[in-house]
């Protein structure tokens, strides 16, 4: 899918202005959302470890992929934003305005951890570079980052 103006679907996107700085800043923020989530999931793994003897040892798997988890549920979310991009008042929107659906959240969320692992976190110099400052995996997963000043939104 791509940027049509003159689609019956489109609605004019909000400023991309200073969503760079914004992303950077929700990013750290989330990483502590991460931590807190992903200590929350070990610890209950491991309870549950505890009644069971070890059997559901596999479920530690699942604690690995809590940042994925994290983020694909919330960019699916009805505000389109992890809590960290909410409170830098940034969120995405596919390419005619509308939130992303669940394929478009998991879709970015395993690219971007994907690309950023294999680059060593290169990958983000697209950002740079690209119209609307988009990284790659926005580009691919068809969304873009927008600024939701005065939308009122909140954790």
């Amino acid at each position: 899918m791509s940027f049509n103006p003159r689609s019956r679907n489109f609605i004019a996107l909000p400023s991309t202005s200073g969503v760079l700085t914004r992303r950077v800043i929700a990013y750290l923020f989330d990483v502590v959302f991460i931590a807190l989530f992903g200590g929350l999931l070990f610890w209950a793994v491991a309870f549950v470890n505890i009644f069971t003897f070890g059997l559901l040892h596999g479920l530690f798997a699942f604690v690995a992929l809590a940042p994925m988890l994290y983020a694909t549920l919330t960019i699916a979310g009805r505000h389109g934003a992890t809590w960290g991009m909410r409170m830098m008042a940034i969120g995405y929107r596919d390419e005619d305005g509308r939130l992303p659906s669940l394929a478009q959240a998991f879709a970015v969320s395993f690219l971007f951890y994907f690309t950023f692992w294999a680059t060593g976190g290169l990958i983000l110099l697209v950002a740079l570079l690209s119209s609307r400052h988009r990284t790659l995996h926005d580009i691919l997963a068809g969304l873009v980052m927008i600024r939701t000043d005065g939308a009122g939104w909140a954790l």
